[in-house]
Parts: C-alpha cells; sequence; structure tokens
C-alpha cells in the first residue's frame, strides 16, 4: 500500500517545475513517474502547471508581438 507523504509530493512538485526547464535525469524521471502513477493530487497540478506554463508563454509572444 502507498502512503502519500508530504515530502514525496514536494520532490514531486520541484520534479514538476524542473521538468519544465531541464530534461530529468533517468532517476528523477523514474522517481516522477512513479509517484505520479500513485498520487492524483501531484498529477493535477502537473496539468495545472502546464497549462500555467502555456499562458505565459502566449502572453510572452503577444507581448513581444505589440509595437
Amino acid at each position: 500500500m502507498f502512503i502519500k507523504s508530504s515530502r514525496t509530493c514536494k520532490k514531486a512538485t520541484e520534479l514538476i517545475e524542473k521538468r519544465s526547464i531541464l530534461i530529468l535525469s533517468w532517476k528523477e524521471n523514474i522517481q516522477f513517474k512513479v509517484h505520479t502513477k500513485m498520487c492524483d493530487t501531484c498529477t493535477n497540478y502537473q496539468k495545472q502547471s502546464k497549462e500555467i506554463d502555456v499562458i505565459l508563454e502566449k502572453y510572452v509572444h503577444d507581448e513581444e508581438a505589440m509595437p
């Protein structure tokens, strides 16, 4: 049985943010995948983080396109 711990969720959120700008090591990637398979909260956080990244990217792109 998997017991969700705030420590592993904290690590997963760090990896989610790191993953958005860098390539994770194989060890980090495995830790991340195992955790998110078992943790709906972190999976939802990952989806929200991706959505925020898309919105921010669009905002930055729109700002650069302005005269």
